[in-house]
């Protein structure tokens, strides 16, 4: 919601042709002129009662009359003074308490410092003289949005509306309304009819952006961004959100180029260089990697995730001093720091070092790390160097600290299953996995083959086919081909194998396969 205070001065349209809405921003804006606010004075006392008007003429010298209060007001408000100015405008309102244009000038007031008892006290005031009036019809739907009173808000936004229907502010808050509600049909209605009315409105602008973001209508959201980049050429930050947009959406490319875009316009800019480094690490791009990650380098160099994703690089690239080196600058700056060890270890995980993966988490662990993660990884390390027997103890560690680990209970399901051991209790824990993760694929394709060691072919081949139908995996689309060649259906199986091999499944072990099922 736009400050009220700021925009209280687009109320005056709505009043029906009162001169004093005009009138006394002129005086806000003429004050430092002294021969200025004497002509503001003489006019905006026409605009009040009689009874004021004559008071000025008698008691001016005093300073105890409407106009002197509501000029200390504007005075007070243009040096920052709120509460001073509210001061004065509630006495220019004790002596003039039938003034409209008051009621309508100190609801705003009311409302940006909280006081909304006296904004709906007031508004209420106002609706008795006026009958309808749109300061007060808004004002008193803007209170009962913060009190979460959703269907009297609407009823008053929509009050208002009928008074002034060109609304930008209505609609918007309307749309927040209905966002909140959850009628996001009808909430899309009035965030586009608001920035129809007014298109130069960034903060509209941006709300409709991440409204759009949170449906995951991308390319909408993309239009409002591009929008906020054009009212605002100097700043990155809209060109930043649309990069991240391209990117969490496999656009690379896309999100490559509006990135250096946004790094034309500012070349240090952090978050952009890292949002660049992340697509260039995600495709495996370890050069263009390796300079944008020293680019930052030079912007700040006490971050260490930026020496750790250096030392991915210069690992990938073959140079591993250099890798060396980077990982133990990332450790040197906060040596205790069991996050950053963890992040090595995924790093050294990835670049399937798993021994040096193996001392990261410990030291992680020592730290005060995440242990059942950490032992999880460690499994996965113990079992990628070959040790199946330290395997099986790590992953039994990790769920005895979380009984509700799933991905150790499944791996460890499958491990069992691979080496056609403890299948009673591989297929107790990968049903535990999946009543904690019901639609994993992995999982169900695990209870697959668990079934299928146990010589439940037929029960094997359901869940398979199953799962095959939700993924082009080609270990599970090899596992359904097993399950088929065990029934004897080798046509059925031959198919199924070529599909494994289509999917990037094991050239030499399927080709064995396919031969079979011939």
């Amino acid at each position: 919601m736009k400050n009220k205070i700021l925009t209280a001065a687009s109320l005056s349209e709505s009043r029906d042709g009162n001169p004093a809405a005009t009138i006394g921003n002129a005086a806000r804006a003429c004050l430092p002129d002294s021969q200025s606010l004497l002509c503001a004075v003489i006019l905006f006392t026409l605009c009040f009662s009689a009874p004021v008007f004559a008071a000025v003429r008698t008691e001016v010298e005093t300073g105890n009359n409407a106009m002197f209060h509501y000029l200390l007001y504007a005075r007070y408000f243009k040096g920052g003074k709120y509460l001073e100015g509210l001061a004065e405008l509630e006495k220019a309102r004790a002596l003039d308490p039938e003034s409209a244009y008051l009621m309508e000038e100190i609801l705003p007031v009311y409302f940006d410092l909280g006081n909304y008892d006296k904004v709906m006290e007031t508004a209420s005031a106002l609706l008795k003289k006026a009958g309808r009036n749109f300061a007060a019809f808004f004002y008193m739907a803007s209170v009962y949005e913060i009190r979460d009173n959703t269907d009297k808000a609407v009823d008053y936004y929509l009050r208002a509306s009928a008074l002034k229907p060109d609304s930008a502010d209505i609609d918007f808050s309307l749309g927040r309304i209905y966002m909140k509600k959850e009628l996001y049909d009808k909430a899309e209605i009035h965030f586009v009819n608001a920035v129809k009315k007014d298109p130069d409105n960034p903060v509209m602008r941006l709300t409709m952006a991440v409204f759009y973001e949170a449906g995951k209508k991308w390319d909408k959201a993309v239009e409002q961004y591009i929008a906020l980049a054009e009212l605002d050429r100097d700043s990155v930050n809209p060109l930043l959100k649309i990069g991240e947009i391209h990117s969490r959406n496999g656009k690379y490319e896309e999100a490559e180029t509006v990135f250096l875009k946004a790094l034309e316009k500012d070349p240090d800019n952090f978050s952009v260089i890292a949002a660049l480094a992340g697509i260039y690490e995600k495709q495996r791009q370890w050069e263009k990697l390796r300079d944008v990650l020293l680019k930052i380098h030079v912007v700040q160099d006490d971050y260490p995730e930026v020496e750790m994703y250096l030392g991915l690089a210069y690992l990938n690239l073959g140079d591993k001093k250099n890798a060396e080196e980077y990982f133990s600058r990332a450790v040197g700056i906060n040596p205790e720091n069991a996050p950053v060890y963890y992040s090595l270890a995924l790093i050294y995980m990835d670049a399937k070092e798993y021994s040096k993966a193996l001392d990261a988490l410990e030291n992680s662990e020592k730290y005060g790390g995440e242990n059942t993660e950490i032992y999880f990884l460690k499994g996965v390390c113990f079992d990628s160097l070959g040790n199946k027997s330290i395997t099986y103890e790590t992953f039994e560690r990790a769920i005895e600290k979380d009984p509700e680990n799933h991905r150790a209970l499944n791996y460890l399901s499958y491990s069992w299953a691979e080496a056609g051991i403890n299948l009673k209790k591989a297929r107790s824990y990968v049903e535990k996995a999946l009543k904690l993760s019901p639609q994993n694929s992995a999982y169900m394709d695990t209870l697959g083959w668990v079934h299928y060691k146990q010589g439940n072919y037929n029960t094997a081949l359901k869940l398979l086919r199953k799962v095959a139908s939700l993924e082009d995996d080609p270990t599970i689309w090899e596992h359904l081909g097993d399950a088929y060649m065990k029934l004897g259906r080798k046509a059925h199986a031959l198919k199924t194998y070529k599909k494994a091999l289509s999917f990037g499944g094991d050239k030499a072990v399927l080709k064995k396969k396919i031969d079979a099922a011939h």
